[in-house]
């Protein structure tokens, strides 16, 4: 099993993730690495969410050909998040919204992006899609039921996503 381990960026920032936030990231890692397609996490608000995510997408983009998309059900979440990733990791995620868009095919790291906008405009070209092996996906809270999740994962690889609201504990789906 994945243990956990502070990273120096976090660390950097002042932050001591909490004992549920590790428990999180390590089951998330379990269920990815034991097969499945994806998990959902559920904190309550003021749980360090984002710092959860920041963990996790930290992780994911060690691995190969990997990249990370945080959806966010309003405007003002989608700064906040790219706000707070970028304190905590150091890096400047591109942004998905209104008249703010990523050059198709030249998709940063991570990605910060409305449902709206997503569902309008396509991300990835087919052959990038096609070259990407992993997606970590992070959703803002009230955006996807378990089952509207599974099938947005299954059409995040073909360029497509649907919205609903979260309302299981962290899972696991295949």
């Amino acid at each position: 099993m994945l243990l956990f381990e502070t990273s120096k960026r976090i660390e950097k920032c002042g932050l001591v993730p909490r004992p549920y936030q590790v428990e999180d990231f390590e089951k998330s890692f379990h269920y990815w690495d034991s097969g499945s397609v994806g998990t959902l996490s559920r904190l309550f608000t003021g749980a360090g969410k984002t710092l959860c995510a920041c963990m996790k997408f930290e992780r994911w983009l060690e691995r190969e050909n990997t990249k990370c998309l945080v959806i966010s059900y309003e405007k003002q979440l989608v700064w906040q998040f790219a706000q707070e990733i970028e304190d905590i990791l150091g890096v400047k995620p591109g942004i998905e919204m209104e008249k703010e868009h990523c050059r198709v095919g030249h998709i940063p790291d991570i990605v910060v992006a409305s449902r709206q906008t997503l569902m309008r405009h396509r991300l990835a070209s087919h052959e990038q899609r096609d070259a990407l092996k992993e997606y970590g996906v992070d959703v803002g809270e009230r955006l996807l039921s378990m089952s509207n999740a599974k099938r947005a994962i299954r059409q995040l690889r073909d360029g497509e996503i649907e919205s609903g609201t979260i309302e299981d504990e962290i899972d696991q789906f295949q």
